[in-house]
Formats: structure tokens, sequence, C-alpha cells
């Protein structure tokens, strides 16, 4: 009987001690699970990504285990990026990045400064955007597994494409970004399931070039979409299929299919949904209400735009507490405790005079500012007035606008206001009517591109004011040239004046 119990008692024992190792190996298992997940199935097709993250993200913090830390953080900003809630995405960043250089994960950092890249560019911070690719791109030269570098690599250029910054990289080409990218897929195994993603998106950007670039040509671009959506399909990507369908409703839509387009857009819509990426659905969105219009489904649309609008402004909402979360963490503040009594006062005595000089040194410059806006907008008056002088002189011009009303118009422009283009309406009726009339096939973002041009801004402004790329805006600009059969040498504003 002696024997039983000590025989129980030394089995219960066993259990225990062998079961301490398991629990805190359970916890570095459901890490790499998560993080094999993330990898291998592609974040679009996990269901509640984010509250599995967060949830280990926290049990890692409290048991110290900073791997687990980084691995979930990193997950959870891209989850929340692609889901429009940049704010919460940017609470992590700082110290994300923070864990993973101490920790040496240059996988992980890379992924972050992936993110933070798209965050900037988001909130129209084209410069950071760019440095912070940069940067990543360094970063993951020195991650040791060739994939994961060369994925890591990938992601970052197809960044550059998708977001709209290429025009910064100093080979400007889209042919570049192609070779690159199909480089990092030559380079990465064939086994892999991220090889066709990235095959697919260089295929895509290389589409994009014969969609609205300058070679345009929509026939090779219908080629090769076709053949980034045959890769697609191989992949379980869904965020890829959705751009990919969408460009193909973009490209029928210019060439009058428009039956066709409408299901293409439909097909887009069904996989940005699935993939959860609330900034994406709003940019198909906007373009297939535009089409909806076209075929007189006037209802559908406006259905569209108002989902639109809705997630718009929550995102825009997010995206500048999410700036302000970045930057905060862009330039780190070390304060040191001052050991004296007197040291602190003489602190105190320097701040004081260098505020005092600094706060001279500020009204003198204001001073100077003030001056050189007043000049500015003395020009721009005598401009306005020129303007005016010419739409007066010309006799098939029914439209005399006032001084006022441009410079009203002009406010309005440069604050991004939604009211730009109805006001614009109300002012230049005669001028859009007659527009609208000659050449019936202009889109309303036509009409809305065009009204800036006519308040003589450059595509640079305009690029400001709409929070787009210049590129966007010269592509939109070619593409309105050949719709109004203007000679390269024709100033754009100068015809509008005279039209």
């Amino acid at each position: 009987m002696k024997k039983d119990n000590l025989f129980l008692l030394l089995f219960f024992f066993s259990v225990f001690v062998f079961s301490q190792p398991n629990q805190e190996f359970s916890l570095e298992k459901e890490i790499d699970k998560l993080e094999l997940d993330f990898y291998r199935e592609g974040i679009e097709n996990l269901k509640n990504l984010d509250k599995r993250s967060l949830c280990l993200y926290e049990q890692s913090k409290k048991e110290n285990y900073k791997q687990g830390m980084i691995i979930a953080s990193k997950i959870y900003t891209v989850v929340m990026f692609n889901s429009g809630n940049l704010d919460e995405a940017s609470k992590f960043i700082a110290s994300g990045i923070e864990l993973a250089k101490n920790e040496e994960d240059y996988k992980s950092l890379a992924s972050f400064m992936a993110t933070k890249a798209k965050i900037y560019n988001y909130s129209g911070v084209i410069d950071k955007s760019k440095t912070t690719i940069f940067e990543g791109l360094k970063i993951a030269d020195k991650i040791e597994n060739k994939d994961d570098k060369h994925i890591a690599k990938a992601n970052l250029y197809v960044i550059f494409m998708a977001h709209g910054v290429q025009e910064s990289f100093p080979k400007d080409s889209i042919f570049y970004f192609r070779g690159m990218m199909l480089k990092q897929a030559k380079l990465i195994s064939k086994e892999h399931l991220a090889r066709d993603i990235v095959l697919a998106y260089a295929e895509l950007t290389f589409a994009q070039e014969y969609m609205y670039g300058l070679n345009e040509n929509h026939q090779v671009a219908i080629n090769h979409l076709k053949y980034a959506e045959e890769i697609a399909l191989r992949t379980k990507s869904n965020t890829i299929k959705a751009v990919i369908y969408k460009d193909l409703g973009k490209v029928h839509n210019f060439i009058s299919e428009f039956e066709l387009s409408a299901k293409y857009y439909e097909e887009a819509i069904k996989y940005a949904e699935a993939s959860g990426n609330k900034i994406f659905l709003n940019i198909i969105n906007n373009e297939y209400s535009e089409l909806l219009l076209k075929l007189g489904e006037e209802k559908k649309a406006n259905k569209l735009l108002v989902n639109s609008i809705s997630n718009s402004l929550e995102i825009d909402k997010s995206k500048g507490k999410a700036l302000e979360n970045i930057l905060k963490n862009e330039i780190p503040v070390k304060k040191e405790e001052t050991k004296h009594f007197t040291t602190k006062y003489y602190y105190i005595i320097i701040f004081s005079i260098l505020s005092f000089g600094i706060f001279l040194v500020y009204y003198r410059i204001m001073s100077k500012k003030s001056q050189s806006t007043k000049d500015k907008n003395n020009l721009e008056i005598l401009d306005l007035k020129n303007d005016y002088e010419v739409a007066t002189s010309n006799p098939n011009s029914k439209d005399i606008i006032s001084i006022d009303a441009i410079l009203e118009l002009k406010s309005i422009a440069e604050k991004d206001n939604k009211l730009f283009l109805e006001r614009f309406r109300d002012v230049f009726s005669e001028h859009i009517n007659k527009l609208t009339n000659t050449y019936p096939d202009l889109t309303l973002s036509d009409i809305e591109i065009l009204a800036y041009f006519r308040l003589n801004y450059t595509a640079k402004d305009i690029a400001r004011f709409t929070n787009s790329s210049v590129r966007s805006i010269e592509s939109k600009k070619y593409r309105l040239r050949k719709k109004l059969n203007l000679d390269s040498e024709d100033n754009l504003y100068s015809w509008l004046l005279n039209f």
C-alpha cells in the first residue's frame, strides 16, 4: 500500500514539474502559429486576427516575452491599418521598432517600417514616407533568411507603387519598379506562397503604366492585368485580387465597355470586403459609383457614396491622431534630472533669455513673411484682374466673373472643401455647360481637375489640395489633353480662359 502511495506521489510530482515548461512553451507556440498563419494564409483570410494578436501581445507583455510582444504588435499594426484604424496602428509602432531593434529582429523591424511609411503617406507626408521606405530597405538587407529578406524588400517596393510615392524615387520609372519586384520574386523560393503575390504586383504595376502612363495602350494593359489575375488566383490574398479587378474595371471603363467594367468592379468590392481593407474599399466605391452614374443606376451609386463618405470620415479622424502619434515618437526627448538647486535656476534663466531671443527673431520673420504674403496677394489680385479683363474682352464669353468670386473659390479649393466643385458650377455655370456639351465624355472627376486648372493652379498645388500624388494629377492632365484634343504646347489654363 505504501509503495502504491509513493508511486502516486512521484507521478503527481513529475506531472507538476513537466507541466511548468509546457505552460511557458504554449505561449511561444501560439506566437509561432500566429506568425505562421499571418504569412502563410494572408491577413485577409483570418478571422478575429486583431483580437488574437492583441490578446497574445498582452500575455507576452505580462510574461516579459519580448519576441512575442514584437510579433503580436507587428501583426496588430498591419491589421489595424488595413481596417482603417490608423490611430490604433500607430500606438504600437514606436515601441515595436524599439523592441525589434534591441532584439535584432530585422524581419519584424522592416514590417514596422513598412506600416509606418504607409501611415505617413496616407497622411500626406510624402518625404517622411520616402525616407522611411529607404530605411526599411536597408534594414531588410540585414535579414538572414533569404525568403524573408526578399519578401520584405518586395513589400517595400509595393508600397512605392500602391501608395503613389514612386515619383520620389531616384530612377523615376514604373519599369524600374517592375524590374525590382520581378528580381525579388525570382529570389524567393518557388515553394513560398509570397512569390506569386510579388509576381502579381509586378504585372499589375506594369499594366498601370499602360493604363494611364506615358506608354498608354489599353489593350496591353488588359493583357498584363489578365496575367496578373491568373497569378493572383493561385494565392490566398484578397487584397491583390481586389486591386487587379478594380483596375480591370477601370481600363474597360476607359474603352467604354461599361457592362464588363461593372462586373469587374463587383468582383473588386467582393474581395476588398473580404480583405477588411476599408481604405482600398473606399477607392473602389468612388470609382464604381462614377460608372454607375453613367449607367443610370443612381440609387446604387448613391448608396456606395454614402458608405464611402462614412468610412472616409472615420478614417480621416483616425489619420490625424495616427500622424500625431508617429511624429511624437520620431525624435525621442531625453530628460535629465538636475542634481543641484542652483543649477536648475541657471537653466531657467538661460531658457528665459533664449526664449526672448527666439521671440524677437520669430517676430521679425513673421513681419517679413506678412509683408511677403501681402506682396504675393497683390500679385495674385493683379493676375485675377488680367483674367477678368481677358474674360470681359472675349466676345464668346457670357460669364463675367467678379474678382471676389474667384478669390472665394480659391479659398474653398485650398481647404480641400467638398463644396468646391458645387460652388465652381455656380460661378462658372455657362463655362461648365459649354464644356460638357462640347465634350460629353468628360467625367465628374475630369471637370473637378479642369476647375482647379481654370483657377491657374499647378499639378503640384492640386496634388496637395486633393491629397493625391503629383504623378496621379499629371496622368489625369495627360488624359484630359487627349479628350480635349489639345497639342502638347497648348497651355491648359490659357485654353480654358479663352474657351
